[in-house]
């Protein structure tokens, strides 16, 4: 039974992490992701706490770097008090929480089970072949799973194409140890083919180009470090050529081309991608398995790899010089080049053409939520505007319509919610992560020489590599999200940093730690956190309740049962008492039923408490403006105006105040002059 310990752990795990991706989709929801956040918290805590009791005795690896995750949390909900949408930042404090307790709980998964790194990669790769995989068979049965995708970039289960992307990005380091590794299962190690066929075609069809880069880093850096070469190259070139049909045949294709595409055009393809991919799996798995077998029987002569190892370094040089020859012998050179993608970066009157064009060009439409981050920056540069707060604060500085909730970079939106502050704590565990990492990995100025670890253990052991892989993991999802919005997705989220958790409560190889501290210190540790947990689910359930409570008042308001309805927005409030929501449907409540003073006096204690949420003055002007007072009601639009002047709906009251105000008298004529 032991033997099958580890992998039916690994695909539990697995199970687990997809389960977020169709629970907590894109992060949006509050009610889905309230349970995900409760949960990782509470599993979080109880594997501290195991750590704590029955873990190994010795040094606290990685215990900086969550010291520094905690002040990062601390800091996000302190930022409720200063934020111009404290609701929001309520929110954004829940699940950097939920967050920390992943990150603490993998340290903590180190200490307990220090061989478990295999564990979690296996996991790693079935939850991204769940969750690409089920993108892409949303588009063989479109009006089942995917009806209300418009586009063509597939995006299920997130409804977003990005997240899909850095998810396939973040595991084909993954899916490549699991192929290439010396140990392991024949067949289990033949998956990896098909199943980085699977991510690579869905990566293709996302047309996400962070995450392809991302992805090309984590494989350059797989290939620089960890001298396993010549076996990726041959899982990475034979799972290459099987996806490589289905890519090809995409691109003849309007379903994955155009921008807009009708239900009938995926229709039309479904059957043909459904055929294809079937056949790209069952080639790739006996690919796989007589590689497997051909290697096992009769593993290739030193010479025989001395000289391919040196023809694909020969061919990758080649690559190199020709590309940089062809840009250089462009019209524009070199520096033109250059300056031409950072001009389509940063201009926000450009358009990002669809299909396969897509991908050879830099424009999209992030430098109009760079600048807008950067203008909310620039007005609270130390403490910024609130964690999640972006969403709000953004407004008085849009020039367009746009809807978004997120600046589309991890670096931009920091900035804007919490200034100079949160850049700082990130940058301070983004160093913390790494001192730990190169630490566990054994990077160094001499990361190329053979040495010998601790009692004789070779320097490249499967556990060193299996550990590599895993901060390749953290590092591909880290370079996607310093362009995306992708750290506010919950499972690619939670995969990177449980990866990277682990790498950092690992600690060297071989390294035996000091003697560790008293048992009963130990146990009043591991009440804390637990003690912790569970006010901390409690926090983050609060949210959640309010919602189901501002339900239920609408439900109630529907049936004109005001006094029931008025009880449960108060229970809202009281739930929540940051949120704007309950104040302003409480008001709508006490209009309907013909309590206009208290409506007033409720929306003016609303505009006290959130001075910044333009939804409050508007209310006021559209209040004062049916009390007949349209030039009162003036007073309160321009708040809205100043905070919200591309708003549909301010600039709809405005016409309604202006209709309403008397016509100004024609101004008298002048008396003749006398000469």
């Amino acid at each position: 039974m032991a033997r099958f310990a580890g992998p039916a752990a690994g695909v539990g795990l697995g199970v687990a992490l997809a389960v977020i991706a169709f629970i907590g989709e894109g992060g949006g929801e509050v009610g889905p992701n309230t349970g995900v956040q409760i949960a990782l918290i509470v599993a979080g805590a109880l594997v501290v706490a195991a750590a704590l009791l029955f873990g190994h005795r010795g040094a606290l690896y990685g215990a900086s770097a969550v010291a520094v995750f905690a002040a990062f949390a601390a800091l996000t909900a302190l930022s409720v008090t200063w934020s111009v949408a404290p609701d929001l930042s309520w929110l954004e404090a829940d699940r950097t929480l939920a967050y920390l307790a992943v990150f603490a709980g993998a340290v903590g998964a180190a200490r307990v089970r220090p061989t478990a790194a295999p564990v979690l990669l296996r996991a790693l790769v079935i939850a991204a072949v769940i969750v690409v995989g089920y993108a892409l068979t949303a588009r063989i049965w479109p009006g089942a799973l995917a009806d209300a995708e418009v586009y063509s970039r597939i995006g299920e289960p997130y409804g977003y194409s990005n997240a899909v992307g850095t998810t396939a990005a973040l595991a084909i380091p993954a899916a490549l140890w699991l192929g290439a590794r010396r140990s392991g299962h024949p067949p289990a190690n033949a998956l990896a083919y098909p199943a980085l066929g699977v991510l690579f075609v869905g990566l293709f069809l996302t047309a996400s180009r962070g995450a392809i880069l991302a992805g090309a880093i984590a494989l350059a850096l797989w290939f620089v470090v960890v001298p396993l070469r010549l076996r990726s190259l041959t899982v990475l070139g034979v799972s290459a050529l099987g996806a490589a049909p289905v890519a090809i045949w995409a691109l003849t294709r309007d379903a994955f081309t155009e921008t807009v595409v009708p239900e009938t055009v995926r229709e039309g393809v479904a059957a043909e991608l459904g055929l294809l991919l079937i056949v790209m799996a069952l080639a790739l798995a006996l690919a796989g398995t007589l590689v497997g077998y051909r290697t096992g029987v009769a593993p290739p002569h030193f010479r025989w790899r001395r000289r391919a190892g040196l023809a694909v370094a020969i061919a990758g040089c080649g690559v190199l010089v020709a590309g940089f020859a062809a840009v250089a012998l462009s019209d524009r050179g070199v520096t033109g080049t250059v300056s031409a993608q950072i001009e389509d970066v940063t201009q926000e009157e450009a358009t990002t053409p669809g299909g396969p064009a897509r991908l050879t060009t830099a424009s999209s439409s992030r430098a109009i939520y760079w600048r807008e981050a950067r203008e909310v920056f620039e007005q609270r540069p130390v403490a910024g505007a609130g964690a999640g707060a972006f969403d709000t604060a953004r407004l008085r500085y849009r020039k367009n319509e746009l809807v978004t909730t997120h600046a589309h970079g991890y670096v931009a939106q920091t900035g804007a919610d919490l200034g100079l502050l949160g850049l700082a704590a990130t940058l301070a565990l983004a160093l913390a992560w790494l001192v730990a990492a190169a630490r566990t990995v054994g990077v160094g100025p001499r990361v190329l020489r053979r040495r010998t670890g601790g009692e004789g253990e070779p320097e490249w052991s499967g556990d060193r590599v299996a550990l590599c892989t895993l901060a390749l993991v953290a590092l591909a999802f880290g370079i996607h999200s310093v362009v995306d919005w992708t750290w506010f997705v919950p499972a690619p989220a939670v995969m990177a940093i449980a990866a990277a958790g682990f790498v950092a409560g690992r600690g060297r190889p071989g390294d035996a730690p000091p003697p560790g501290g008293a048992r009963r210190l130990r146990g009043a540790l591991a009440a804390a956190v637990l003690g912790t947990a569970l006010l901390s689910s409690w926090a983050v359930w609060q949210p959640a309740r309010a919602e189901r409570s501002i339900d239920r008042a609408r439900d109630l308001l529907a049936e004109r049962r005001f006094d029931g309805a008025l009880a449960a927005a108060d229970q809202a409030a009281e739930r929540n008492p940051v949120a704007v929501a309950p104040l302003l449907l409480k008001a709508d409540i006490e209009q309907e039923a013909g309590r206009r003073p208290a409506a007033i006096a409720t929306l003016n204690g609303a505009l006290v408490e959130h001075p910044a949420e333009p939804r409050v003055w508007l209310a006021l002007a559209q209040l004062e403006l049916g009390r007949d007072r349209p030039r009162v009601a003036l007073d309160f639009l321009r708040g809205a105006i100043y905070l919200d002047p591309r708003s549909k709906f301010v600039l709809r009251t405005v016409n309604d105040v202006q209709r309403a105000l008397p016509a100004q008298p024609a101004p008298a004529p002048a008396p003749p002059s006398r000469q």
